[in-house]
């Protein structure tokens, strides 16, 4: 079953209908969806300034709606608004640890995965913005623990096996380092302003 954060797209002034276009211009490189695109035809202009759209070549015959293709900008975008409460701020923190593996020459891996862990971390801990980030700096910046963590996509949470898909706050890295220093970490969020 699909999921799309409505109250995310709005904050890119997306309404449904368009994220449902985005989602059927998507298909549109697998299957021909002309048919179902060819009705939301007059939101191109919109998706299109705001980077999320593009037309691929074919011949006079072709309709606009088959040629619709979307961006890498606008793949991002599909993908991002269809991890479940995920928030600006988780956005931020997964582009910026993003910035520091790029930087320390590591893997990013899943991108996706990376926001999506970032959101449930922030949900499942209640640690949040600049306390999250606070937390994560603190992580990165031990280098015996940072060393071990080869790919940004598993810094919060990476699945113990094949099988395990489900979130597990226990057994975060990330969260086991919090707890370790629990005390020390919850004293110094009092004074961060989040």
């Amino acid at each position: 079953m699909a999921y799309f954060n409505f109250k995310l797209a709005e904050s890119y002034t997306l309404i449904p209908k368009d994220v449902l276009l985005l989602q059927m211009i998507y298909q549109n490189k697998q299957d021909n969806m002309s048919i179902f695109i060819e009705p939301f035809s007059d939101s191109f202009n919109k998706l299109e300034n705001q980077g999320f759209i593009k037309y691929i070549n074919g011949s006079k015959k072709d309709a606009p709606s088959q040629l619709v293709r979307l961006t890498s900008k606008g793949i991002d975008i599909l993908d991002t608004i269809q991890i479940p409460n995920i928030n600006q701020d988780d956005l931020d923190i997964a582009d910026w640890v993003k910035s520091i593996y790029e930087k320390s020459q590591k893997e990013i891996g899943n991108l996706k995965n990376l926001k999506s862990h970032v959101a449930l971390f922030r949900t499942h801990s209640g640690i949040e913005r600049n306390c999250l980030a606070f937390l994560i700096k603190s992580f990165i910046n031990d280098e015996e623990n940072f060393k071990y963590s080869q790919r940004a996509d598993y810094l919060i949470w990476k699945p113990e096996n094949l099988f395990q898909t489900k979130f597990s706050l226990d057994a975060s890295k990330l969260y086991q380092y919090y707890n370790k220093r629990k005390e020390w970490f919850d004293d110094k969020f009092k004074n961060i302003v989040n």
